[in-house]
């Protein structure tokens, strides 16, 4: 938890050190707890996630959404838009956070 809240905050700093700078590890973890906590909303959206990097991939919705898997954990923590995110079907990214 202290980890968590070092890395992502040092990220909301601006100060040169973003969330492409978090460590693999750290990424893999994450994206893993958060699209669990996603999943157990009733309002979660229907997406997939594939990080182009990794190949992973989180969520079991219609919609797949790319992108390297720092950008999709910033993304689902509110931290970016995900203006480096690319989405199936055309979608618009939801604001998530």
């Amino acid at each position: 938890a202290r980890l968590t809240e070092v890395l992502v905050h040092h990220a909301d700093l601006d100060a040169g050190f973003t969330h492409r700078d978090w460590p693999a590890g750290f990424t893999t973890r994450m994206l893993a707890s958060v699209t669990a906590s996603y999943a157990r909303r009733d309002n979660a959206p229907d997406l997939r996630l594939r990080a182009t990097d990794t190949g992973e991939e989180h969520g079991q919705g219609d919609h797949l959404v790319t992108g390297p898997a720092t950008s999709l954990l910033a993304w689902l923590m509110g931290r970016t838009q995900g203006a480096d995110l690319t989405a199936t079907d055309n979608i618009t990214l939801p604001f998530l956070y």
